[in-house]
């Protein structure tokens, strides 16, 4: 294919050194990578490229030492490494859970130049996903203290793994710099705040602990606040995703989650509703939607009305479609009346 002068995508790449290293060969891939070399000795950025997609293929496969033998080989060419080889290095040790690997590497990163935002976003968020929160948090106090902001997705993955952990007090924290940054607040950092708020009362007392120390208002702390005491004593029972929507956009995980609530209280008849006026502001209902409520009218000895909205596979790949086709047209209609064309 390369001979033919079709050269191959960083996807094919990475699917041929997949398939090789499934084979438990890793010579394989060595010798493909001085195979391609023996018939193209060009230099700079193309040999990169080539060495590039070897680093990212060995990392996808989760074999981080062939990754680092082929970035050794790409030293001893006389190749520099550039940004995208130093995070796919990075990254073939993180998705293979070799932490210290990944430390050491960055630490020899950080010795020769500063490191830039997006390596410490890369570590902050594969540290994060590897389940160690204490290196995430010091990597993340580092930027910060450089007065430099990390990405949302840092944000999201840090809140998500300290409270998967229980450690709720630091969660203010990082929320409390969170709103400092004004960033808004993602749909996943809502979810997962309300989600918390729900199952257990800890995160509510970590709120209250720090409004008490800090005297600092916390937007989400409101969300806790208005939902610590789950849904049972609420008012409000016929508009709580707007509640919710007060604090951050909500999506159809937002939606299971208020309708499982509902639920587990016995208000099916709120439980309809919510599912009626979730669907008329264009949230599309999945399976997890249709088996929170039908497990619902069953616990609730309504049989015949949980036969009527069980939905099978076949029938929910339908309503998907049926549901893109209606809001193509929305989305036309809106583009249309925005430009003016149904005018006059």
């Amino acid at each position: 294919m390369q001979e033919s002068g079709y050269p191959p995508s960083q996807k094919l790449y990475r699917s041929v050194i997949c398939c090789l290293c499934r084979t438990g060969n890793l010579q394989q891939v060595l010798n493909l990578l001085d195979m391609l070399f023996s018939h193209d000795e060009s230099e700079g950025d193309k040999s990169r490229r080539i060495f590039n997609y070897f680093i990212d293929g060995a990392g996808d496969a989760l074999k981080p030492e062939l990754a680092r033998e082929v970035f050794e080989r790409m030293s001893l060419r006389g190749i520099q490494p550039n940004m995208d080889t130093n995070i796919l290095m990075l990254l073939s040790y993180l998705k293979s859970n070799h932490i210290s690997d990944a430390l050491n590497f960055f630490n020899d990163l950080a010795n020769k130049h500063e490191p830039s935002v997006r390596l410490y976003n890369i570590m902050i968020l594969g540290l994060c996903k590897a389940g160690k929160p204490d290196h995430a948090l010091e990597m993340w106090r580092e930027v910060r203290e450089g007065g430099v902001v990390s990405s949302l997705h840092c944000y999201e993955e840090l809140v998500h793994v300290l409270c998967t952990g229980g450690d709720y007090d630091m969660t203010i924290k990082v929320l409390n710099d969170f709103q400092k940054t004004r960033l808004n607040v993602s749909s996943f950092i809502g979810n997962t705040i309300l989600s918390h708020t729900l199952k257990k009362p800890e995160l509510n007392r970590a709120w209250v602990r720090s409004s008490a120390l800090d005297g600092e208002e916390l937007m989400l702390g409101q969300l806790v606040g208005a939902f610590s005491d789950g849904i049972r004593v609420r008012e409000h029972l016929d508009s709580l995703e707007e509640v919710v929507e007060q604090f951050f956009r909500i999506n159809i995980f937002t939606c299971n989650m208020l309708l499982r609530e509902l639920t587990m209280e016995g208000r099916m008849d709120y439980v309809c509703n919510l599912f009626h006026r979730i669907c008329k502001k264009g949230h599309l209902p999945d399976k997890r939607t249709y088996d929170i409520i039908v497990h619902g009218f069953f616990k609730h000895g309504r049989r015949e009305e949980a036969e009527s909205h069980t939905v099978h596979d076949d029938q929910l790949n339908r309503l998907k479609l049926e549901w893109g086709f209606v809001m193509f047209k929305v989305d036309v209609c809106s583009y249309l009346q925005l430009n003016g064309c149904f005018a006059g």
